[in-house]
């Protein structure tokens, strides 16, 4: 009866601590996500790079390109970065329920089985000794200076009420953290797709440009040869003949350093898409040109904060630090816990599993810091710095993301310039090329010209292909500067 109403109390207990902690005073600042000037519109504005709207978070679909696709495609499956954040991911997840586990009482169950001997000469053999009068054994205690055998088996407990909200804010700093975990991997997706963008695009220009190279090559082939016969006739000048030969020889010397670029923009695609080396020499396949660009949904300035991941990123890790400030500060007041314990125990293993051997004990425990030596002051100064730091760090954010997306429009408005330039100068420059060889046929003109006429033909071809690479990597770092490649 007196075991039932011991029970009575304890559970009496349990439902105490339930009020007390469904009533807890939650110390520390609140978090707020802060509110920060942002400019009304774009400057400059929007530059149109196209006929086709795309959504950011496939964007590249808008490339019209197969091959482009599946490269970014495998590299969102494979690649080991993402591998490493989805782990990491995990990782956060499992301490917001380690952290939960918190809010629940803990049970374990212990069994042990010992050999003692109690020295009649220490404080408990003189205490046993006096309370049994003197006589050779204590109650409880076993006979003293001769070894005994204790049998114990049983389950403790132990419940912390969270009364000033120290695991509350706990909790909240790690489901912020694993988000921020969550934002982490989607900005990897967004700088692995733009890099895989880029060096596909790369490896087509390379391939272009091989293109013209062997395209001078039969030119200047043909003109080395007409050269050669107009020598032998008196038209020209040995100088100018070795001219026509020297020029052949210094463009045949550019293929090999240009066949490196290739390989290396292969092996590093590779790479990002978890591939082995030399995985894509025989399914990549070069474009005739590169192509254009999809136009890039802009929208408004504000909108950067809900879709650039290392914004919400930073935010999320502003957070957690504003949270771990008020656990911190929790650890200036009282906890309170619930303890309890409740087995078996003898000296004897035959009369263990009777009631008679039956313990237990419970209880509420406070504890209060008296004395730390200024350690929790000095962990809250701590935490207020980290709160300051990750503040600035998502102010930097935000303005890095406002000047990224300037930078971006920016070159794209030269580059939209340069462009027209260049094709303008591209179609003058191939006119000026046939005309010459005409004329070098009909014997108006001397071999000189040709050659000259043919490099610079080329050679604007050449720079036309690099400002359309510009171009593309332009329209990259804008998809990338507004947060595209996730969903």
């Amino acid at each position: 009866m007196q075991r039932m109403n011991n029970v009575s109390t304890y559970c009496r207990l349990v439902v105490l601590g339930s009020l007390l902690l469904s009533g807890c005073i939650t110390v520390g600042p609140d978090y707020q996500t802060p509110k920060l000037p942002l400019p009304e519109q774009w400057t400059p504005p929007s530059v149109q790079v196209g006929a086709v709207n795309v959504e950011l978070a496939h964007w590249w679909q808008g490339f019209s390109d197969p091959q482009l696709n599946t490269l970014i495609a495998s590299a969102l499956a494979q690649n080991l970065d993402i591998q490493a954040t989805k782990a990491r991911l995990r990782n956060a997840r499992a301490a917001i329920q380690s952290v939960e586990a918190r809010f629940w009482p803990e049970v374990a169950a212990a069994s042990v089985y010992q050999r003692q001997r109690i020295s009649p000469n220490s404080l408990q053999g003189v205490l046993g000794s006096a309370t049994s009068g003197g006589g050779p054994n204590g109650p409880g205690l076993g006979p003293l200076g001769t070894p005994f055998d204790i049998f114990r088996a049983g389950f403790d407990s132990n419940w912390e009420l969270d009364l000033f909200g120290g695991i509350q804010r706990q909790q909240q700093a790690a489901m912020a953290l694993a988000e921020a975990a969550l934002e982490s991997q989607r900005d990897v997706q967004v700088s692995l797709t733009s890099e895989v963008a880029q060096l596909y695009f790369s490896w087509l220009s390379l391939q272009q440009q091989e293109s013209i190279l062997q395209h001078q090559q039969e030119q200047l082939t043909i003109l080395q040869h007409l050269g050669e016969v107009a020598y032998a006739e008196g038209l020209v000048t040995l100088l100018e003949k070795q001219e026509a030969d020297l020029l052949l020889q210094n463009l045949r010397s550019k293929f090999p350093a240009l066949q490196i670029k290739i390989a290396t923009a292969q092996h590093q695609l590779e790479y990002l898409c978890g591939l082995k080396t030399d995985a894509l020499a025989k399914r990549l396949r070069a474009a005739s040109q590169l192509p254009a660009a999809p136009q890039v949904p802009l929208g408004l300035p504000a909108e950067l904060l809900r879709r650039r991941p290392d914004i919400r990123l930073a935010e999320r890790k502003l957070a957690a630090a504003s949270e771990l400030l008020g656990v911190a500060i929790a650890e200036q007041f009282p906890k309170l816990a619930l303890t309890g314990n409740v087995g078996l125990q003898s000296q004897e293993l035959s009369n263990f599993a009777n009631m008679t051997s039956g313990f237990y004990g419970f209880g509420p425990r406070i504890s209060l810091p008296v004395f730390q030596m200024g350690r929790i002051a000095s962990n809250i100064t701590a935490h207020r710095a980290q709160l300051e730091e990750a503040q600035t760090l998502y102010e930097k954010s935000v303005t890095l993301a406002l000047r990224e997306v300037a930078d971006a429009l920016s070159s794209l408005t030269q580059l939209q310039k340069k462009r027209e330039t260049l094709q303008a100068a591209t179609q003058t420059a191939e006119r000026s090329a046939t005309l010459a060889i005409a004329m070098f046929n009909e014997g108006e003109s001397d071999l000189k010209p040709v050659l000259q006429n043919h490099l610079n033909w080329d050679d604007l071809r050449s720079q036309q292909i690099a400002n359309e690479l510009d171009w593309i990597k332009s329209n990259l770092a804008l998809y990338k500067a507004l947060g595209g490649g996730w969903q």
